[in-house]
């Protein structure tokens, strides 16, 4: 045992959807059965901000004479490439959740990608059943145009079906894009489909076929903040002589929105009417533990005083602002610390420890974290 401070280096050099998702490495492949029938689906999509947040609801009918303990959910492979973690649970029992897990299916084509979904309890012969499945892509959307100059809205592009990708047939189905504005630029029409406040609508659809796909494009405008953390790296150390545990974060982050085209101007910037629609990150709320204290925040500079903490009964809330407003393309990195008790975090088993810390702290709202290292730091003579 080294008399230095040992250091537990956990990396998470990963997408975040392989912490969430229990996916195999090597997909099994597996047929499908051809007497289940979604009765109906109901998808609805939130394209509001970076982040294409998706939620259907099945409803299934086993029609076969052998009872199931899986159910296949389809998306495409473009969506499969940015998916970044799904749910599934009996609607109504989120706390339930099923196991997922991606496999292949006899025959299909690689446009599609399959995950399965082990179901709690047997799906019997005869019997219909309703479930919920929940997932988000992360860098999905497509800035068009992308470059814009400092006085102009964002624009993006979303790609999707105005059906519900399955490879069962489908009795009856409906789709609703909520994207946040009135007036879109342009959307696929479809027959049956409206444009309705922000929302827009396909279907109903009935008597789809399996691996049916109506291809639609949806250009609106999106002025939600596409900050993306490139790389967080989460230091937490532990003392048991302070009973205080020390946590840093060095966060690299980039606005990967459109990239601002021409110069900026700090006036026109401070004169802009448009308020919150201005596609450009001014401030952002990261979430630290109730008992955080002595919370510092500083770049290669040195300390930022534009900063604010916000006490409340349950978490800490903290409005950091950048040197800098950061447009389209433009990024920057940080470091934010804080000290906790102890004992909010480490439990004693006799001569034994444990730590039981989130991975990672809220950064802002809708994040999205490209890369993730945790260092633990432990104190002197543990084993």
């Amino acid at each position: 045992m080294s008399s230095r401070r040992e250091i537990l280096l956990l990396q998470f050099i990963v997408l975040l959807a392989l912490i969430s998702l229990q996916i195999a490495a090597q997909p099994h492949e597996i047929s499908i059965p051809t007497d289940v029938q979604i009765v109906s689906a109901v998808r609805n999509v939130d394209l509001t901000t970076q982040i294409v947040k998706v939620k259907t609801d099945y409803e299934l009918k086993n029609g076969g004479k052998e009872d199931l303990s899986s159910f296949v959910h389809v998306m495409s492979a473009d969506e499969a490439a940015r998916l970044s973690w799904m749910s599934a649970y009996e609607s109504g029992k989120e706390s339930n959740k099923f196991r997922v897990s991606r496999v292949k299916v006899k025959g299909a084509s690689t446009e599609f990608v399959f995950h399965k979904i082990e179901l709690l309890n047997m799906f019997v012969s005869g019997a219909n059943i309703k479930l919920t499945v929940d997932y988000a892509l992360t860098e999905y959307l497509v800035p068009s145009p992308t470059e814009i100059v400092q006085s102009e809205n964002q624009l993006v592009i979303f790609s999707g079906t105005a059906n519900i990708l399955s490879v069962y047939s489908v009795t009856k189905e409906s789709c609703a894009y909520k994207i946040g504005t009135s007036k879109p630029i342009s959307f696929t029409e479809m027959t049956p489909s409206k444009h309705s406040a922000d929302k827009i609508s396909y279907g109903p659809y009935e008597n789809t076929k399996p691996y049916a796909k109506k291809a639609i494009v949806i250009h609106y405008e999106n002025n939600a903040p596409f900050l993306v953390a490139t790389m967080v790296e989460r230091i937490i150390e532990v003392s048991h002589w302070g009973g205080n545990i020390a946590v840093e974060e060095n966060v690299e982050i980039l606005h990967k929105g459109a990239k601002l085209k021409g110069s900026f101007s700090r006036l026109d910037f401070q004169m802009d009417r448009r308020g919150a629609r201005q596609p450009v990150i001014k401030t952002f709320k990261t979430i630290l533990p109730a008992a955080s204290d002595d919370i510092y925040y500083r770049d290669e500079i040195g300390n930022i005083s534009t900063s604010n903490v916000y006490p409340r009964s349950d978490r800490v809330e903290v409005e950091l602002r950048p040197r800098f407003p950061l447009f389209g393309g433009w990024r920057t990195n940080y470091v934010l610390g804080y000290n906790v008790p102890s004992t909010s975090f480490l439990y004693q088993f006799g001569s034994n420890f444990a730590l039981k810390m989130k991975m990672m702290d809220r950064l802002f709202d809708n994040a999205v974290v490209e890369k993730l290292r945790v260092k633990i730091i432990l104190p002197e003579m543990c084993k």
